[in-house]
């Protein structure tokens, strides 16, 4: 939708090469998730893992999700060279979505699931999973910021184009984040 205009504006949408080409991004981030490996209870009591080396030594199978842009330290330990074709090293595992892999986790059928923390486990709650739990150490911390269209057609009096509200945007953000209390209580409210 981003692509062809029919949305103005995407909510934390990740960078990549190929989004460039249709989307800007603000100079402001709106959060920081800081992603870890989710796991299932046996997986998590068996396999002490502390690191990308650990995993890739324990062969567990690691669930992700078709197209997630994850960072490069992941693409580095898990080599795909062809993601476009999904053609993906032999222990990653692609779903259609996190709650696919969560279920995935819950029965067994792959031992591990990168996904932000905050995310994961609300949708564990959510989910009700409990054999689903995570490992402490932290992955990678990834910026989300919110992307505008490029092929946007938004125009308003005090806005003409969907750079004018970019720019507006990223200058109200900056303020917000200024005053961090102010923020981490916009944060956890929202």
């Amino acid at each position: 939708m981003l692509k062809s205009g029919q949305a103005d504006v995407g909510l934390h949408v990740s960078y990549t090469e190929e989004r460039a080409h249709y989307v800007h991004w603000p100079k402001n981030w709106v959060w920081k998730a800081d992603f870890v490996f989710m796991t299932n209870q046996k997986t998590k009591a068996a396999y002490p893992l502390h690191n990308y080396d650990d995993v890739r030594r324990s062969g567990l199978l690691i669930g992700i999700v078709y197209n997630n842009a994850y960072y490069p330290n992941f693409w580095e330990a898990f080599p795909s060279p062809d993601r476009a074709h999904q053609h993906y090293d032999a222990q990653l595992d692609p779903a259609t979505d996190a709650a696919t892999n969560l279920r995935k986790l819950e029965a067994g059928h792959i031992q591990l699931f990168p996904t932000p923390l905050v995310l994961g486990t609300y949708m564990i709650r959510s989910m009700k999973l409990a054999n689903v739990t995570y490992y402490d150490w932290i992955l990678f911390t990834k910026p989300y910021p919110n992307a505008f269209s490029d092929a946007s057609t938004y125009s308003t009096t005090r806005y003409p184009n969907i750079n004018a509200l970019m720019q507006a945007y990223d200058l109200q953000l900056a303020r917000l984040k200024s005053d961090q209390i102010k923020y981490q209580q916009f944060i956890q409210r929202y």
